[in-house]
């Protein structure tokens, strides 16, 4: 469902890929994008929990943790 709606063509506006944080006694975070492809990391110990495609696990770190610092520099505390 989730790759349905951030990939497909039928919606208006579809995206090349997103991003999940979450946690269930560890926090993982990860991408998926159009192509079915995916890579999830435990964010402790970089590990590589799961992983599907060509997704480079640097790039994808880099990449999240550029959102993480966009966010925190619109709404964190100055």
């Amino acid at each position: 469902i989730i790759y349905f709606y951030a990939a497909s063509d039928d919606h208006p506006t579809s995206s090349e890929g997103i991003f999940f944080v979450g946690s269930t006694e560890k926090w993982v975070y990860g991408k998926m994008n159009r192509q079915n492809e995916y890579l999830f990391i435990d964010n402790a110990s970089g590990t590589i929990l799961s992983q599907k495609g060509g997704l480079i696990p640097i790039e994808v770190r880099n990449e999240f943790q550029n959102h993480l610092d966009g966010f925190n520099a619109k709404y964190g505390v100055k």
